[in-house]
């Protein structure tokens, strides 16, 4: 019975040619979905790394303004004005520039780890400079003066390499999205 079967399936071209069809459609439509997903992977994949690399670039202006507020803290310090800047009450943006890096961009911190060493050095050394500043008793004009002009190099020292950070975050962006 299974022999007359497959026998008269095989001599029917018509039903062989539609059973070869039937494979070769659905071979095609699955390879045809599994390309189709890899490549909305990959382009959500770059989205998402591209607003990523966006948002750190603009972490790096937010701390550039921390900066700032830490030189303006200091002279209001001098001059026994209170102040308090809005970068005060939120996350600090180092705290995120790191997460970010070391969520999405590992790449990024081997490749760069020069500037991100020079960025931390200048960082450290501003911080101390500011603390030393501020903790500092009273001074007179003159040591005033030389200790926010120390400080004014620090902060260009920092801005600086906050500077080449950027351009290498704009390089990266460059590199791969565009």
């Amino acid at each position: 019975m299974y022999k007359e079967l497959i026998a008269s399936i095989i001599n029917n071209p018509a039903l062989v040619s539609g059973f070869i069809g039937v494979i070769l459609g659905f071979f095609s439509s699955l390879l045809t979905s599994i390309y189709v997903q890899r490549s909305v992977n990959k382009r959500e994949r770059q989205q998402l790394l591209l607003s990523k690399l966006e948002e750190l670039y603009l972490i790096t202006e937010r701390m550039n303004f921390q900066f700032f507020s830490d030189l303006i803290r200091v002279q209001k310090k001098w001059d026994r004005v209170p102040f308090t800047s809005n970068y005060d009450l939120e996350p600090s943006p180092l705290n995120l520039f790191e997460m970010l890096l070391n969520i999405y961009f590992q790449e990024y911190k081997s490749t760069s780890a020069s500037a991100l060493r020079q960025f931390y050095k200048s960082r450290d050394d501003f911080t101390k400079a500011v603390n030393s500043v501020y903790s500092a008793g009273v001074l007179d004009d003159s040591e005033k003066e030389k200790k926010f002009i120390e400080l004014g190099l620090l902060l260009n020292q920092l801005r600086s390499s906050l500077s080449n950070i950027q351009q290498e975050i704009s390089l990266l962006a460059k590199k791969n999205f565009y």
